[in-house]
């Protein structure tokens, strides 16, 4: 009858250790795994890296096969990051000024409310505000997409502005144009009225010479 071997003689039992400090891990062969030093080659600086400061503006984390440690912007670097910086809002001052240069001229460009009769009662006012609140979310807004939705809403309002302007000057040409029309019927009418009295006077005329002794008096023009 064999022998029975215990399970130990072939797979010797891990010791229990602590954290992994100064221990090993004993595996079948001849090979061994330092736990020490690979937890304090974790933390331990790679060559050439520069070591992680308190994270401010001028750090940057970079990642990659360096763990993911981050990277201090040099002098130049930074000068470049503010410079950029500036640029970004010189070009948002400029496109605002640009913005309320364009809301001046259309402003400028608008008739005055006197010049429109009726404005009032058809939404005139309501339009005005409507683009006012528009132009100055349009100086306001930062998103490219947002100010572009917003320019053509507000050239939506523009154009339909003009439409109802134009179509109120049509309109009332076209009121000038029946009253002028008006006059002239009147008129006509009453050249049409002096005619007939005229004529009537001159059938009567003739009746009286072609009759003597029918001596009517026409009746008075």
């Amino acid at each position: 009858m064999d022998a029975v071997v215990p399970a130990s003689a072939n797979f010797p039992v891990l010791p229990s250790i602590g954290f992994p400090y100064q221990s090993t891990f004993a595996i079948e062969g001849q090979q061994k795994f330092d736990a020490s030093a690979q937890f304090a080659g974790a933390f331990q600086k790679p060559e050439g890296q520069l070591i992680a400061a308190p994270m401010d503006h001028s750090v940057v984390p970079q990642q990659g096969s360096n763990g993911g440690l981050p990277y201090r912007l040099s002098t130049i670097e930074r000068q470049e990051l503010e410079l950029a910086r500036r640029r970004a809002e010189k070009a948002a001052e400029g496109k605002r000024a640009n913005a309320a240069q364009a809301r001046a001229k259309r402003r400028a460009s608008r008739p005055r409310p006197e010049d429109r009769p009726g404005e009032q009662g058809e939404g005139g006012e309501g339009s005005n505000g409507e683009e006012d609140d528009l132009e100055a979310k349009l100086a306001n807004t930062k998103d490219e997409k947002e100010a572009k939705r917003l320019r053509r809403l507000l050239r939506n309002r523009v154009s339909a502005q003009q439409a109802r302007e134009r179509k109120k000057s049509y309109v009332s040409n076209l009121e000038q144009q029946a009253k002028a029309h008006e006059q002239s019927v009147v008129k006509l009418e009453q050249k049409v009225k002096t005619l007939e009295r005229e004529n009537n006077m001159l059938r009567q005329i003739i009746k009286n010479i072609q009759n003597p002794g029918d001596r009517s008096v026409p009746d008075a023009p």
